[in-house]
């Protein structure tokens, strides 16, 4: 049986992590995780579920486990593995940080040849800092890591059509681009869930409470009898003390929210569960010209969301969607539309199934068995 190793730091990835496991998983691979504590706490029920997938957690020894030790026919690394930010007087840090960058070099040079790598745009490459401090020796590293790396890759992971087209326009890589698995359906997970009977109606706002990126105008316009009978949850953290007047608006209007967090990640558990009870999923996503490029362009997580969990997402007509994700979404132009929607889904029973039934329809296409990525992965290194 092949084995693969996939590597990553960056606690926001953790579901990127996860669908590339799941689908060398389902493809008969040995699957090894190099992961942070944060990764590792989100995919232990994950990998507690499937065989064949083994947790590294990210230290110096793992590391030199994993590189030197392990034998494996394809290694994936995150531009985190190959990123050195150092801003502390701590010597320690600063030892440790070199040193994995020196066994990331000794790696690369003496024994990437016997093995295939691919290298996931993910981030910024470089950092900068000032001359003649210990962040700029780090940085001076950081950099002779990434071309030795760039030289030796034999391809290259995006997440999502959207950065596919925008790397193809910016760079000429001379190397094999993959469209990896930003979104799969977790149809086991909606298979076990017991949803609620004789319930409101749930709508569930995933993601960050962030007044710049997400528009909350429309909830001035929700009226008593509409908010008796819908449950709209904002589930995430707020950005800033400013974000608090958001809660309050939605409060006033009688629909609690007991799930925000304040400065920290909402619970796994919880954010599963509640994201299973959803009827349905609203990105209230705001563009304005203000908004950096990067920004709009990304693939933005609530989207992925609704391919996990099966669910129809309510989107302004504005919003920037993957193709294919696209026929998750339920389009509104403005804020009265929006109302309409919402009175409708508690009114109309035939409406709630049909709209149900696109999420789930949608979400079947993006099963980890019908993804196509480890054959082409395969085939063209």
């Amino acid at each position: 049986m092949k084995s693969v190793l996939i590597m990553e730091t960056t606690s926001a990835h953790w579901r990127n992590t996860e669908n590339i496991a799941l689908v060398f998983k389902n493809s008969n691979f040995n699957v090894d995780l190099y992961v942070n504590s944060t990764i590792s706490n989100s995919l232990i029920p994950t990998i507690n579920h499937h065989r064949n997938i083994k947790l590294f957690k990210a230290n110096t020894f793992n590391l030199m486990r994993v590189l030197f030790i392990q034998n494996y026919d394809l290694i994936i690394f995150s531009s985190s593995i190959l990123t050195f930010k150092y801003h502390s007087a701590n010597f320690k840090r600063f030892f440790n940080l070199a040193l994995k960058g020196l066994l990331i070099i000794t790696f690369i040079n003496y024994k990437s040849n016997k093995i295939k790598l691919l290298h996931s745009l993910f981030m910024a490459e470089q950092i900068t800092m000032k001359p003649k401090s210990r962040s700029y020796l780090l940085n001076k590293l950081g950099i002779k890591v990434n071309l030795l790396f760039r030289k030796r890759v034999d391809g290259y992971n995006v997440f999502g059509d959207i950065l596919m087209n925008d790397l193809k326009q910016k760079y000429d890589l001379h190397k094999p681009v993959f469209m990896a698995p930003s979104s799969l359906f977790r149809k086991d997970l909606l298979s076990n869930f017991n949803s609620k009977i004789n319930r409101n109606r749930v709508i569930v706002i995933p993601g960050r409470i962030d007044s710049r990126r997400r528009d909350y105008s429309w909830i001035r316009l929700i009226d008593e009898n509409l908010a008796k009978r819908i449950r709209i949850i904002l589930l995430g953290r707020t950005r800033s003390e400013m974000d608090f007047a958001i809660i309050s608006e939605f409060s006033e209007k009688g629909l609690m929210q007991p799930h925000f967090v304040n400065g920290d990640f909402i619970n796994r558990d919880d954010f599963e569960n509640t994201m299973l009870e959803a009827d349905f999923l609203l990105f209230p996503m705001k563009i304005n010209s203000n908004m950096k490029e990067s920004d709009t362009r990304r693939d933005f997580g609530p989207f992925s969301d609704a391919i996990r969990y099966g669910k129809t997402i309510i989107t302004p007509k504005s919003a920037i969607v993957d193709k294919q994700k696209s026929k998750s979404c339920l389009y509104y132009t403005d804020d009265l539309q929006l109302i309409e929607i919402l009175n409708r889904i508690v009114n109309d029973k035939n409406y709630i199934k049909s709209l149900k039934q696109r999420g789930i329809t949608n979400a079947e296409s993006f099963l980890p068995e019908k993804s196509n990525y480890v054959n082409e992965v395969i085939s063209k290194i």
